[in-house]
This record gives structure tokens, sequence and C-alpha cells, in this order.
């Protein structure tokens, strides 16, 4: 029985080691020797720490390598190892150890390590490498130093570099580019780019693109979504005479859709009174169109829009327009009960 026992636990034994001798094994048992290491405390063991740090981000395998950048999410110091790596980034072709590291500096606010975005992306101009080094560039304090890329990446036919240079050119609000981007929302058929493009055309918030808004409605080429988008685009301009005569417009469009949309942006306008129009779309025979007049007359607070909701709220055929305006009048201290 005893023998049998040895014989059993030898064959376990060799079992795990032939395991640890697979590469994919032997990651993990890197991983693990790496995780009990940053938990020490003594001096001794935090310089055998740093030290298998330091050989493993100068000898190790690619995948190696990302696994300590992980690990050092969870350390808030010692960072200095990354130096040696951080300036050969430019010659290191593997995706995952790039993005590891990017995501390593950009979590830590590893600061004296930004200049590595610029580098990346003066070596890496439209591949998926320059996709991520650029998205994750947009999520540091500054993005600044990556202007003149992000104008040429606006242009550039790959669709996520589009996307991103939008997304960043919106933010520093960049002379010039807001017609580039009409442009490119005009010719790209990526419904992708193009959704990222009206977003950020929207967030820029810019009077001057109001008939841009109107003509991403019209065009046949727009999904809903992005009709969607640029009808409350125009909230943005809730004090302006050009957004609020639009939206006017739109809400007496046949399109159901851009009509229920555009009397919900109504609400937002400031130091207008469109209850006449609302009261109006209140009494239409589509549930949808009735369900966000409803919802637009939040902001009116008059007997006779009380009357109205109170009426919806008990007799609507619809049971989301009965709730709409059950939920008004509940706000206002008037609480519907059957």
């Amino acid at each position: 029985m005893i023998l049998y026992m040895c014989m059993k636990m030898k064959k376990s034994f060799l079992y795990v080691w032939n395991k640890l001798l697979i590469p994919s094994y032997r990651f993990v048992l890197l991983l693990l020797a790496a995780a009990i290491i940053f938990s020490s405390h003594s001096t001794g063991q935090s310089n055998a720490a740093d030290d298998f740090i330091s050989r493993t981000l100068r000898f190790g395998s690619y995948s190696q390598i990302a696994g300590i950048l992980a690990a050092l999410k969870k350390k808030d110091n010692g960072f200095e190892a990354l130096d040696l790596l951080v300036k050969d980034a430019v010659n290191i072709n593997d995706r995952g150890v790039i993005r590891a590291l990017l995501d390593l500096v950009s979590e830590k606010k590893l600061d004296q390590y930004y200049y590595l975005y610029s580098k990346l992306l003066e070596i890496h101009i439209d591949n998926d490498i320059a996709e991520y080094t650029l998205g994750s560039a947009l999520t540091l304090p500054d993005i600044r130093p990556y202007e003149d890329f992000m104008k040429n990446a606006l242009t550039n036919k790959n669709a996520e570099l589009q996307k991103y240079a939008a997304m960043g050119l919106a933010r520093l609000r960049t002379p010039g580019t807001r017609e580039i981007m009409h442009e490119i929302f005009r010719e790209s058929d990526n419904e992708f780019v193009r959704m990222e493009l009206v977003s950020s055309i929207a967030a820029w918030a810019d009077t001057a693109d109001i008939p841009f808004f109107g003509s991403v409605i019209e065009m046949d080429s727009s999904t809903p979504v992005q009709k969607w988008v640029a009808v409350m685009a125009l909230t943005n301009f809730r004090k302006d005479p050009a957004a609020l005569a639009l939206l006017q417009k739109l809400s007496l469009r046949e399109d159901v859709e851009i009509r229920a949309r555009a009397l919900f942006a109504l609400s937002f306008m400031d130091n207008v009174d469109n209850r006449e129009l609302l009261f109006t779309a209140c009494r239409d025979n589509i549930a949808k169109i009735r369900f966000y007049a409803v919802k637009a007359l939040v902001n009116y607070t008059d007997s006779d829009t009380n009357e109205l909701l109170k009426f919806k709220a008990r007799y609507d055929e619809d049971s989301t327009v009965k709730k709409a305006a059950r939920e008004i009048l509940k706000n206002r201290g008037m609480e519907f009960k059957e």
C-alpha cells in the first residue's frame, strides 16, 4: 500500500513537472512568482523582486514581459525598471507588450513616459499599434502633442484612426478641422466613422454646425442613430433661434422617429413656449409621438399642462404614455391614483 502511494505521488510530481516545461505553464509559474515577490515587505525580498522584474523585462519573452507589465499595475512604485523597455519600445512589434505597456503608463499616470506615445506614432502610421496608441493617448491629461498626428489621421483610410482623431480634435477644438469632418462624413461609407464624426461635431457645440446637423438628418445615407444624434445635438444651442426653428420644423415631419425625437428635444430649449405644438402632438394617433410630447411637457407647470397630464395618466390608450405622464405628476407631488 505504501509502495503504491509513493509511486502515485511520483507520477503526480512528474506530471506537474512536465506541465511546467510547457511555455504557457511556465508563464503561469512566472506570474505566481511575481505575485509572491510583490507581496513581500523585507528589503532583501524587495531587492530580489526588483531584480526579477528588471531581468524579465530585459531578457524575457514577449509573453513574459506582458505578464510582468500586467502585474506591475498592482504596484505603486518601482517603475524605474521600465526605463530600458520604454526606450526600446519602437523596436518592439509585439502587440501584447505594447498594449500592456501603454495601459500601465496610462493607468498609473507615469508622465515621465508620456513621450512614448509620440515615439510610437512616429513609427506606426496606420496599423493597429497606431490605433491603440492614439486611443490610449486620448486618456492622457494633455493630448496637444498628438494634434498634428490626429490632423493627418483624420483623412487616413484607417477607420479606427479616423474615429480617434475626430474625438481628439473635437476636444482640442482645432481650427479648420470641423469643415474637414463635414466633408469626410459626406464621403465616408463607414457607419462607425460617420457616427463618431457626428458625435464629435455635436460635442464641439459650435452654432456654425447647425446647418450641418440639418443636412445629416436629411441625408438618405444617415442611419437612424446618426439622425437622432444630430437632432439631440441641436439642444446644445438652447437659446439659438436657428436651432429652435429647425427643431420646430422637424417636429412636424412625417417621419415618426425624427418627429418624436424633435418633440423631445424641444423640452431642452430655453425661454420658449412650445406648449401649443406639444399639446397638438399629444392628440396624435401614434403612441410614440404622444409619448415624447408628454415627456417634453416636463418643464411646463401651468394648470392646463397638469390637467392634460392627468388625462393622459388615466385615459391614454398606450401604457408607456400613461407611465410618462404619471412620473411627471409624481415628481410634482401630484401622484396619480387609479
